[in-house]
């Protein structure tokens, strides 16, 4: 008896290993806000732009289930989001431009609204408005952990699948 309640509490230690394991390696997309530099006026544009930049970016990812296919929507609108920073920029009055680029960056570990990202390299969207020598912003655009909608979202909103979990309800 004393051997299966330890067999039993291994395989649960395993499972549950298992489930924070394919929660941590997900795939994600990452945006990263260089502001220009650390005046007040900068570092409120940088806000700016990242909210232009998420209702840009929104409607467009629609259905997609992947990070690939998210990769893809942002690297083929690349133009377009500098052009969204550009223009807004502009419009408010700044004279400084924006360069955006999909780089590979790294990233500590880090943990938005209740869910954990490991540390590593991600796919990043950086946005770096003028010489970027500002304070940044930094999180995650897919899978959405911190917008929705062009708003921020609660860790309730956000639902994780597993599928070691659904067989076990079963």
């Amino acid at each position: 008896m004393k051997k299966f309640i330890g067999l039993a509490i291994v395989l649960l230690i395993g499972v549950c290993g298992m489930l924070n394991i394919e929660i941590a390696n997900e795939d994600y997309i990452r945006i990263h806000v260089k502001a220009h530099s650390n005046t007040t006026h900068d570092q409120n544009l940088k806000y700016e732009v990242r909210d232009e930049i998420m209702e840009y970016l929104t409607p467009k990812f629609g259905e997609i289930e992947t990070e690939a296919e998210s990769y893809e929507i942002v690297k083929n609108e690349l133009s377009n989001i500098q052009k969204v920073a550009n223009d807004y920029m502009h419009d408010v009055g700044y004279s400084y431009t924006a360069k955006v680029d999909l780089i590979e960056e790294y990233y500590p570990t880090r943990q938005y609204n209740g869910h954990v990202v490991e540390s590593g390299n991600y796919n990043s969207l950086v946005v770096e408005l003028g010489e970027g020598d500002g304070d940044n912003w930094w999180c995650v655009v897919y899978p959405p952990l911190c917008f929705m909608n062009g708003e921020k979202i609660d860790s309730d909103e956000v639902v994780y699948k597993s599928w070691i979990k659904e067989i076990l309800s079963k």
